[in-house]
């Protein structure tokens, strides 16, 4: 009935659309948008700039009903999108601004016209909007935000899940690669029934724990050379090393800190319109034992890398994750020079990983991936 309820109020929508101008000269465009009987109003004031919109929005919100927006470099909504689907979290009386980032280095020129589009819906329902409306502006300065600075949510519309795979340092996404050991035709005693081998063993990455089974390390023989890496990355340059300024990683490896001269840092990497920098530890060849590393990221001021928010009152103010993993002795009786950078466990952690996936968990996988 609730649904049902605002439907009606809806149809009773009265839109009135004024052009003002700011304390700057801008020319922005302010659309009201009221209900009659329980309040759902919005106002919007947009602004359009080179690299990044500025949206204010304000009003009464019902329960259970967000605001959401989403910029496009032509009139109307139409054109490119310049930002995912957003969502602001809307209770009642609601002065919300934000400054957002053009994902995939997009640009308005001087002179141009972007817009907004922005509806009301329920709060897991965007596709379903019960109010749309378009607000154009042209593109000739900049203006500051008409409230304290807030950050949106994406709301899930875009194919990001689809485009960003967990990436390889050397290329590529993790993934497709969890492989079976192979065994020779005869056995002496029981088959092997441990975990897989990766297709690139002693690569791990360092927040694994959070991106199984396609980050899954595998089983780790001393005789492969280890590498644990992170990585971040945005949808320009200049974000990226915006964001990386305002950073900071905490990694340990059984509790004893990566120091940061062990660290490679690489240049600047492009790939597919997305800009990375990868982080990676050379720790060698490992002792046989039980392997957790801890990774956590914060930011000394809010970011946007061009596609979320990230840092304080933002709804991602820190990245806590891990990665646990298992290396025993290599079964080709090859000798190894151990790093003696790490010491392995003798005992699994509580909770380790690998006892928490299933194995029906990973053949699955295997059958989706043709292993």
């Amino acid at each position: 009935m609730r649904r049902l309820s605002l439907l009606l109020l809806i149809a009773a929508l009265s839109v009135t659309t004024a052009l003002a101008q700011d304390d700057t000269g801008t020319d922005t465009t302010t659309t009201d948008v009221e209900t009659e009987g329980p309040q759902t109003t919005v106002e919007i004031f947009f602004v359009a700039c080179e690299d990044e919109g500025v949206m204010n929005l304000s009003g009464e919100a019902q329960p259970g009903f967000d605001v959401f927006y989403q910029l496009f470099n032509g009139t109307s909504g139409t054109g490119d999108a310049l930002t995912s689907l957003r969502q602001i979290n809307a209770e009642g009386t609601y002065a919300f601004s934000e400054r957002i980032p053009y994902s995939n280095g997009l640009r308005v020129a001087p002179g141009s016209i972007a817009s907004a589009r922005v509806i009301i819906a329920e709060e897991n329902t965007p596709d379903d909007p019960a109010f749309e409306t378009f607000v154009d502006d042209l593109q000739d300065s900049c203006n500051d935000p008409a409230a304290d600075l807030q950050f949106s949510s994406d709301a899930g519309d875009t194919d990001d899940d689809d485009t960003f795979g967990i990436a390889r340092p050397g290329g590529g996404f993790l993934g497709n690669d969890i492989l079976l050991e192979p065994e020779p035709p005869v056995v002496i005693g029981p088959r092997n029934q441990g975990p897989a081998r990766s297709a690139e063993p002693g690569l791990v990455f360092a927040l694994c724990d959070s991106f199984r089974p396609e980050a899954d390390p595998g089983l780790i023989y001393d005789s492969d050379r280890v590498s644990i890496y992170w990585y971040w990355f945005a949808s320009t340059a200049e974000i990226l090393e915006q964001n990386l300024s305002r950073t900071q990683f905490q990694v340990t490896v059984n509790n004893a800190p990566v120091p940061a001269d062990t660290v490679t840092v690489s240049p600047v990497i492009s790939r597919n319109d997305v800009f990375y920098r990868f982080y990676t530890v050379p720790a060698g060849n490992l002792r046989p034992g039980f392997y957790t590393v801890a990774f956590r990221q914060t930011w000394t001021e809010a970011v946007s890398d061009g596609f979320d928010n990230f840092g304080p009152q933002t709804g991602t103010p820190v990245i806590n994750s891990s990665c646990n993993f298992q290396v025993v002795r290599n079964p080709f009786g090859l000798e190894t020079a151990y790093s003696g950078l790490y010491i392995g466990a003798e005992t699994p952690p509580d909770g380790f990983e690998r006892a928490v996936i299933e194995e029906s968990i990973l053949d699955e996988f295997r059958e989706t991936v043709g292993q």
